[in-house]
């Protein structure tokens, strides 16, 4: 996980069972290799109610955004 910046941009939303995140929400970056599979991170919503799997493609750095 080397020089990967530690916020990130949802593309698409997240929906599990108890949680639904939009689209456009900042994270963090937890792991860039989710379970070992580089193609998923782990992220974490920055008020801490949910940690997320993503691939990669569904993200954004953060400060792409601005």
């Amino acid at each position: 996980m080397c020089n990967l910046p530690e916020l990130w941009v949802l593309r698409t939303y997240f929906s599990g069972p108890d949680v639904f995140v939009p689209a456009g929400t900042v994270v963090r970056l937890l792991d860039g290799e989710a379970d070992g599979d580089p193609e998923y991170a782990r992220l974490a919503v920055l008020d801490g109610t949910a940690e997320l799997t993503m691939h990669w493609d569904d993200l954004d750095p953060e400060e792409d955004q601005q």
